[in-house]
């Protein structure tokens, strides 16, 4: 894996404690779906 893809690995990671977080704070649980959407656009936008 290059370095390029290991960064996008713990962006991805991140935002996705971020989401998590909120949640848990939120008290409310978002679908595993938007979750996936929301990793696929923050993982094209790195893309580009």
């Amino acid at each position: 894996m290059s370095d390029m893809t290991v960064g996008r690995s713990i962006c991805a990671a991140k935002l996705y404690d971020k989401i998590s977080n909120i949640g848990k704070i939120t008290k409310y649980k978002l679908p595993q779906s938007l979750y996936a959407s929301i990793l696929q656009k923050q993982t094209n936008y790195s893309l580009t």
